[in-house]
């Protein structure tokens, strides 16, 4: 301490129960004038690396995804998008993405509550999860509004995949009060081909979305990008 630098280091101390425990010890020296007359020291819990390190990545997923679906959030999902305009416009790659809506939401709100409508909401994210593949992404929109994103897709693939969904969703049902409530979905599908603005592409797959639900709901309506 004679130095006068602070000192810290990290220990493991016996605890009462006979084990030991990791401690981080932070010294401090003391002083009167210039006359070095002690130091103090304070301890305090230190996780174990690995144990810390899983936290952190815990955090890292809680801050990405959705909590009431589990998929990934709108944060995500603009990174995730984001990525891809980079990867088609340096490999030339095109992809696909569709932007799903559930049909008359605030209806089921409405009707049977909000806990039936976040149930609604699991039983769609469920339906469009079990279609795509693994190297797509399912992220939650906002609200009732999904967005997909599609790789290594040509424009007929992406149109079956789309249609998949919305099968899916449309057989698919939640129980209450022995009744079951289903939902449709509209969307509004984008096939990319060429390097756009995010902004751009979001607009384009709302503005087919809309058109979807405009022209009787529960169905696709298709774009291309090029």
């Amino acid at each position: 301490m004679e130095d006068s630098f602070n000192r810290e280091a990290s220990v493991y101390l016996r605890h009462k129960q006979g084990h030991r425990v990791p401690v981080m010890v932070r010294t401090y020296p003391l002083y009167d004038g210039d006359q070095l007359i002690g130091a103090i020291e304070l301890f305090s819990d230190e996780k174990p690396p690995i144990q810390l390190m899983k936290e952190i990545e815990d955090l890292k997923v809680l801050a990405m995804t959705d909590q009431l679906t589990g998929i990934a959030n709108r944060r995500y999902t603009e990174s995730f998008l984001s990525g891809k305009l980079l990867e088609l416009d340096e490999f030339k790659k095109p992809f696909g993405v569709a932007l799903v809506d559930i049909d008359h939401f605030k209806a089921v709100n409405d009707t049977y509550g909000h806990d039936v409508g976040d149930l609604a909401i699991r039983m769609t994210v469920k339906s469009l999860v079990n279609v795509v593949r693994s190297s797509d992404l399912v992220g939650r929109w906002g609200g009732e509004e999904f967005l997909v994103v599609f790789l290594s897709v040509d424009l007929e693939q992406l149109k079956q995949i789309t249609e998949r969904m919305r099968m899916l969703v449309e057989a698919s049902s939640v129980q209450r009060d022995g009744s079951d409530i289903r939902v449709t979905v509209s969307i509004g599908s984008v096939f990319v081909e060429k390097p756009s603005p995010k902004d751009r592409i979001i607009q384009m797959a709302d503005q087919l979305m809309y058109q979807s639900k405009v022209e009787g709901r529960n169905r696709i309506t298709f774009a291309t990008l090029a």
